[in-house]
């Protein structure tokens, strides 16, 4: 699960897209897909 959190947070750094980063975190902790 931190592996998925440091790609999305090195994603955030690429591609600046904070709200879809933060959206697919939510959906991590949340347990869905």
């Amino acid at each position: 699960m931190k592996n998925i959190i440091t790609i999305l947070l090195k994603q955030k750094t690429k591609h600046r897209n904070t709200n879809k980063i933060k959206y697919n975190i939510a959906k991590i902790y949340n347990g869905k897909d």
